[in-house]
């Protein structure tokens, strides 16, 4: 996950149908131009922090309490205008490498399949700090 806006999740819970909690982050704050990568095993709910950052509570999960405000604006409680203009300054990849990586594409197609607008896939690319000349976006997975 990287961003170029501010990020700040507050005491967020997001709990399943069950009432189980899948993702519990007290405090994380990222400001401009700073980089977050996030790891953990298989479930810690990586992929819920990911989504909830856009907005985007899975079907069956819940939050239960917190927030997550990008540039000021909760994700969680945006109206449909405010998660339009948030989702298209976003891209979101998936963690499945056999669907997110497919090996029969360039490097170049996958970045720009997963940008909001064409031509924002190659600026993302080098605002994570990736070798975007030529000869690496020709690449394959």
């Amino acid at each position: 996950m990287v961003t170029a806006s501010t990020l700040s999740v507050r005491d967020l819970v997001i709990r399943d149908r069950s009432g189980a909690r899948r993702l519990e982050v007290p405090r994380l704050h990222v400001e401009p131009g700073e980089r977050l990568v996030v790891v953990g095993q298989s479930g810690a709910g990586k992929s819920t922090l990911a989504h909830a950052a856009v907005g985007d509570v899975s079907p069956g999960l819940r939050v239960t309490s917190g927030s997550v405000l990008v540039d000021g604006v909760d994700a969680l409680g945006a109206s449909p205008r405010q998660l339009r203009r948030l989702r298209r300054r976003s891209c979101l990849v998936d963690q499945d490498p056999g669907v997110a990586l497919t090996p029969w594409r360039r490097v170049d197609q996958l970045v720009e399949e997963n940008a909001a607008r064409p031509g924002l896939g190659i600026r993302y690319a080098r605002d994570l700090g990736l070798p975007v000349e030529e000869g690496w976006l020709r690449r394959r997975p």
